[in-house]
């Protein structure tokens, strides 16, 4: 899946709201069920060690070290962790609501958004970061609110960087 989920928010004024992270670890087939539900609130996850299992009605995948997930609120789907040794599966998980400034909460299709392709180093640091800032002051919204908006930012801040790179070599490849 394209990032391109995110892009909607480059001319929005949106804020978000209601932040949490767990860092999380699961051992083989350690299953997590919201297909009768779907979730509440929106998740970012970012896998730090292992592979975890993603299906929805359309969709089947596996993401493995270094790989990010967004799943919007109210999406439906199964995930468990597949751990081919002894090495739980472990990731950060940030919750959230992103709101326009009337409070209504933003929307976005059902489905999960498997951001692949994208340069993880910067963001991988920023989930750590919001990690270890939740763990040490979850009342700090401030910060938080930072963090994810940096996570935000670079993610959408490489989306656009690889579509300049592709402008430049587009004739050569028409």
């Amino acid at each position: 899946m394209s990032i391109s989920v995110f892009q909607k928010l480059v001319y929005c004024d949106f804020d978000v709201r209601n932040i949490e992270v767990y860092h999380i670890s699961f051992t083989n087939k350690t299953e997590i069920d919201y297909r009768a539900h779907g979730r509440n609130k929106h998740l970012l996850h970012f896998s730090l060690c292992g592979e975890r299992y993603y299906k929805t009605e359309t969709q089947e995948f596996v993401i493995g070290n270094n790989e990010i997930v967004f799943i919007p609120d109210s999406t439906k789907y199964l995930t468990y962790a597949l751990n081919t040794d002894c090495t739980p599966c472990v990731g950060i998980n940030i919750c959230f609501d992103i709101c326009e400034n009337d409070g209504n909460k933003l929307n976005f299709e059902k489905m999960i958004y498997w951001l692949k392709n994208i340069n993880t180093t910067a963001l991988r640091e920023h989930f750590i970061e919001i990690d270890t800032l939740w763990n040490v002051d979850s009342t700090n919204i401030l910060s938080l609110k930072t963090q994810l908006y940096n996570i935000v930012c670079d993610i959408i801040n490489d989306s656009q960087c690889k579509s300049k790179e592709y402008l430049n070599i587009k004739k050569a490849l028409d």
